[in-house]
């Protein structure tokens, strides 16, 4: 199947070399890149050159800055893929084949999550794998005015609504997310988490227009796969 991960990530390159690591000691296989903002890439590209990646994983540069602006930017190259996968650079797998356990469940018309460490299959947090079909039945992977939060929202809603979820608990991936008991953990924050979470308000109004205007038929499409 051809697929690939998508790894957007901002000035975090302590945790991103940790991701690697624990990515390649549980047995990485699986082909990605990592979005980087171009004008941070050329900033600390000596910084960038020092992280080992897989051979089959590269440095991708992107116009948009943001989580949701590097998706976008990346979507007509990853829309005809059988599977794609989204992760974030506070990740750390400890499962071993744990790339090729997530995209073996892929089915066409699915989304795949894992153990977290923390929420498990009660919501679609740190690596998700989604199904080529499922995005094209969407055409989109962050809908209009998102820019980081309450995407999983949009996907939870679709993996229920659609009963497309599937959770693979045997796969732990932590993840280091700053959020503890609804509140931002200041020993894991840092500038990225205030970019990330620093437009929470507008993404929520994003996600009820979304739920307004685009929810139902969405679900009645991936249903239909």
């Amino acid at each position: 199947m051809k697929g690939l991960w998508l790894l957007p990530s901002r000035r975090r390159l302590t945790k991103l070399r940790i991701f690697f690591e624990s990515a390649m000691e549980n047995g990485i296989t699986t082909p990605g890149v990592v979005l980087v903002q171009k004008a941070e890439l050329e900033e600390l590209k000596a910084a960038y050159d020092k992280i080992r990646m897989p051979d089959n994983w590269s440095i991708l540069p992107t116009n948009g800055e943001g989580l949701a602006d590097k998706c976008r930017e990346v979507w007509p190259g990853i829309k005809g893929c059988d599977w794609v996968g989204l992760g974030c650079d506070d990740l750390r797998p400890q499962t071993m084949y744990w790339d090729k356990t997530l995209v073996g469940h892929t089915n066409g018309k699915n989304i795949v999550t894992c153990n977290d460490g923390q929420q498990g299959s009660l919501r679609m947090s740190g690596i998700t794998v989604f199904s080529g079909g499922v995005l094209r039945a969407m055409g989109y992977m962050f809908p209009p005015n998102f820019w980081h939060t309450y995407v999983d929202n949009v996907w939870e809603d679709i993996g229920r609504g659609a009963d497309c979820w599937t959770y693979v608990d045997s796969v732990l991936i932590k993840h280091d997310h700053p959020f503890r008991n609804q509140k931002i953990d200041p020993a894991l924050a840092d500038d990225t988490t205030a970019s990330s979470y620093g437009q929470s308000a507008r993404d929520q109004q994003a996600y009820a227009n979304w739920i307004a205007t685009d929810r139902d038929a969405c679900i009645a499409r991936v249903k239909a796969l």
